[in-house]
This record gives structure tokens, C-alpha cells and sequence, in this order.
């Protein structure tokens, strides 16, 4: 793997990354404030929101197709 693959991975994960939080954030003042009434957040704050929701939900909860022989 060449320096010029290995810098485009980089900036990939780091765009695909600001894409989803632009993308919440979005979501979360159409929908959120609009529907619920809930407070509109900044976009640290927001962050900050995504970043909890990773920690909280994000590790322990795949499913497996693998059959377990026992």
C-alpha cells in the first residue's frame, strides 16, 4: 500500500465522518425541534450527543448468523 492510498483512507474516514455528523445535525433541527419540541443543539453539542450514542449503543450489539454448536 503506497503513502498516496493510505492519505486517501484517511480523508475518506475523516469525510464520510463530517458527512454523518452534518447530516444528523440536519436531522435533528428538522425533525427533533420541529416534531418533539426539543431544544436545537450546536454542532459541538451535537457531536458531543453522537459521540455518546456510539459509547452507549455502539459496541455489544451485532447480531451473529453463526450458528452456535454446543
Amino acid at each position: 500500500m503506497s503513502a498516496g492510498e493510505i492519505v486517501g483512507i484517511i480523508l475518506s474516514i475523516i469525510v464520510l465522518i463530517l458527512l454523518e455528523w452534518l447530516v444528523g445535525l440536519y436531522l435533528w433541527g428538522a425533525i427533533a425541534v420541529a416534531i418533539f419540541g426539543l431544544p436545537s443543539l450546536s454542532a459541538w453539542q451535537f457531536l458531543g450527543l453522537l459521540i455518546l450514542i456510539k459509547i452507549l449503543f455502539g459496541s455489544g450489539m451485532s447480531v451473529s448468523s453463526k450458528n452456535k454448536e454446543g
